[in-house]
């Protein structure tokens, strides 16, 4: 048996909280959508569920899963840049307020994608990545 099952990270969308705003002035001005909503997690290969990013961090400062909706993360970003920074709004520490993926100790390189053994773990971030909105 797998202990450490591939996750697949679902979006979903909280349809109360979505607005639009506009962002820049003059010619550059953009009509931009705020999103707010959750992350459920699944099992890469069977799709099951395994909950939901948990809003807490682990002793190493990194965030879990719980199968408590009550529990669960709530994230917000927008649409006006790429790439673009998620942001915890029930997170447990403010100074972290960043969603982020952290490279894996064992990692060769930054690579996820499929047939690669790299990984990452979730957990907060304190500041933006150079070139991202703020």
């Amino acid at each position: 048996m797998n202990k450490n099952p591939a996750l697949l990270l679902r979006t979903s969308l909280l349809g109360l909280a979505v607005l639009t705003a506009q962002v820049g002035s003059g010619e550059r001005a953009q009509a931009s959508t705020i999103y707010t909503g959750y992350i459920d997690v699944a099992d890469i290969n069977t799709s099951a569920s395994l909950g939901y990013v948990d809003n807490t961090f682990n002793s190493y400062g990194e965030y879990g899963t719980t199968p408590n909706f009550a529990n669960k993360l709530v994230v917000t970003f927008t649409d006006a840049a790429t790439p673009f920074s998620i942001t915890a709004l029930n997170g447990p520490n403010a100074n972290f307020p960043l969603f982020s993926g952290i490279q894996g100790f064992s990692s060769t390189n930054a690579n996820l994608g499929r047939g690669s053994f790299n990984y990452s773990y979730l957990g907060g971030r304190w500041r933006r990545l150079h070139g991202l909105p703020s």
